[in-house]
């Protein structure tokens, strides 16, 4: 999928410009390690270039700043609603 315009965005405390240019990683990103990036991503230590792989796969994945995004509407359950339930 091709991107369409200019975004900037956060992903992991980290400055992103996305556009039909390329990914621009702009500050070195905040978090060193999270268990949900690591189980979608793959990577155990968040540097830049981690940053970039998953705003590509994300992008790969779910058209992500692009045009024709796809998009699921069916409801989500958020990452720790167990945790509100009360059944953790």
């Amino acid at each position: 999928m091709r991107v369409k315009g200019e975004h900037e965005i956060y992903c992991c405390g980290a400055r992103v410009r996305i556009s039909e240019k390329g990914i621009n990683v702009l500050t070195e990103p905040l978090v060193e390690y999270c268990p949900l990036h690591e189980a979608l991503y793959g990577t155990k230590r968040i540097d830049a270039e981690a940053v970039c792989k998953s705003v590509e796969m994300k992008i790969a994945g779910f058209g992500f700043c692009c045009a024709n995004r796809l998009f699921d509407a069916e409801p989500i359950v958020a990452y720790g609603a167990s945790d509100d339930a009360g059944l953790a």
